[in-house]
């Protein structure tokens, strides 16, 4: 990007060896190291947000690249505009024709409550899930969600939000109820008992109805909420110079657990397209993110609960203090309460992917100022955000096979939305076209720009994803290579058939 040409030439002027550094004054080179911090720094939504964008892939806007390893045009124009807010100047594209398990009782030994969906497994279920969900089995990058849906059905953002925010009781009652000779340790955040008090039998109820609210998408479902969690929760558990405080780290998991919400499987793009009702509440912007935050805070507090889908009363209705049945805070201060809203909703909405170029930046501008040893707690935060980004934007990031079977989900979602326009007479989205996209030209384009540079930066702040996850994404990179390859060749009439 710009920001990188300036900071590269910053960074040959402080060269130790070079001829400028050696004229330069001490009070200049700390100058200069200022302008580079500053360069990266400036992420308003007043500048200009192509300057964000990587020049390689400014480089593509209306260019075809028939490399192995490049992206076509369509794939260059997707990413400006997911990840950048940036419209491609050439946007033409070819088109294709034609509550029975709610519990309301204070629980005395948060140790052994169990959640009903647990008792209604089989034995041998039972310590299955149990093994899955313990904390070394949770804190594993690898972990295959999809063996929890296994066990669990319909409700794995319940299963894994009760293993990882009700640790390290759930994982006592698991193995109690399970009969397990050893005793789990104290391994987890123990928020039952810190200063949040929160209530466990709350969490498990207001998870499950955050759980069954998200509806049944190819992609955006409880399954990519409840791997997102475990990602988050991963990240955080590598050795890491981030320290967060309880409420920091309460609110980011919990941020994770409902960045997606009730999304309809149809992005931000068809939404302001189609004029839906939720662009014209949002003003377009940040639409479904803002959608997620309002339904999570709608389903705590709000006095219809669980019964926010059939809500029918004005928007002016009041709820002060009144006691939810879900209100998972109902034991924190009203200091404590606001602090972890405001978290929140802004975690849910940096988990606008329009943003994420110039979320980029600002965490390399983290990186480089002060350092992460004197964060302060507006620094903290945001480097929890950007985790919980990435952990958003992880699927290219998982080991074999769980990276395909999530582009197989994110491409299936995208192609209905794609559907869906063609029925409703709009223009077909960027990669949404089953008829002309080219999957392995998607994801080249995809980690190339969006998921490997940003996974370079998180390796700065944790250092295990630098020498663990970096690998796996340039062997997912290197596989869709191949299989573009492969394409052509398939694709290639022998002389003799011409």
């Amino acid at each position: 990007s710009k920001w990188d040409a300036g900071v590269d030439i910053i960074n040959e002027l402080l060269d130790e060896d070079s001829d400028a550094y050696k004229t330069m004054s001490d009070e200049q080179k700390a100058e200069l190291e200022n302008v580079k911090v500053l360069l990266l720094e400036r992420t308003d939504s007043k500048g200009d947000k192509r300057a964000h964008l990587p020049t390689q892939l400014l480089a593509k806007e209306g260019k075809a690249d028939s490399s192995e390893s490049g992206i076509d045009r369509e794939t260059a124009a997707f990413i400006m505009e997911q990840f950048g807010g940036v419209t491609a100047e050439d946007s033409s594209r070819p088109t294709s024709i034609g509550s029975d398990d709610f519990q309301s009782f204070d629980v005395a030994d948060p140790g052994c409550y169990l959640i009903p969906e647990f008792k209604q497994l089989s034995s041998l279920q039972q310590k299955k899930v149990c093994s899955l969900l313990s904390w070394k089995s949770i804190n594993n990058w690898g972990f295959n969600i999809f063996d929890l849906v296994e066990f669990t059905g319909s409700r794995p953002l319940l299963f894994m939000g009760w293993a990882i925010m009700a640790s390290p009781h759930a994982q006592r009652a698991m193995a109690e109820a399970c009969g397990v000779n050893e005793t789990p340790g104290e391994d987890g955040y123990n928020f039952v008992e810190s200063e949040l008090q929160i209530p466990i039998h709350t969490l498990c109820n207001y998870l499950r109805v955050i759980n069954d609210d998200y509806q049944d998408n190819p992609y955006h479902n409880a399954i990519h909420a409840a791997d997102v969690l475990q990602s988050l929760h991963t990240l955080i558990q590598m050795d890491s110079l981030v320290k967060p405080t309880t409420l920091e780290t309460f609110s980011i998991l919990l941020s994770a657990a409902v960045h997606d919400v009730d999304h309809p499987g149809l992005n931000n793009g068809f939404q302001s397209k189609a004029k839906t009702d939720l662009a014209l509440i949002y003003n377009d912007q940040s639409v479904l993110e803002n959608k997620h935050a309002a339904h999570a805070f709608l389903t705590m507090m709000s006095d219809s609960g669980a019964l926010l889908s059939k809500r029918s009363r004005s928007t002016d209705h009041i709820n002060y203090e009144y006691d939810s049945d879900l209100n998972i805070l109902r034991n924190a201060s009203a200091k404590q309460i606001s602090a972890i809203r405001s978290k929140v909703i802004n975690a849910i909405l940096g988990t606008d992917m329009s943003s994420h170029f110039a979320m980029v930046n600002a965490t390399k501008s983290l990186i480089l100022g002060d350092g992460l040893t004197t964060l302060d707690d507006d620094g903290r935060w945001k480097l929890l955000v950007y985790m919980m980004h990435m952990a958003d934007i992880s699927g290219q990031a998982k080991p074999d096979n769980l990276f395909l079977l999530w582009t197989d989900r994110v491409t299936e979602e995208f192609f209905a939305q794609g559907d869906k326009e063609a029925e409703l007479g709009l223009p077909i989205s960027q990669l949404c076209d089953r008829n002309t996209t080219n999957v392995a030209d998607s994801q080249i384009g995809f980690i190339q720009f969006v998921i490997k540079p940003a996974y370079v930066v998180l390796g700065d702040i944790i250092p295990e994803v630098k020498s663990s996850v970096i690998p796996i994404i340039d062997s997912n990179y290197d596989y869709f290579v191949k299989e573009k390859a492969k394409h052509r060749q398939e694709t290639v009439l022998p002389l003799d058939k011409v």
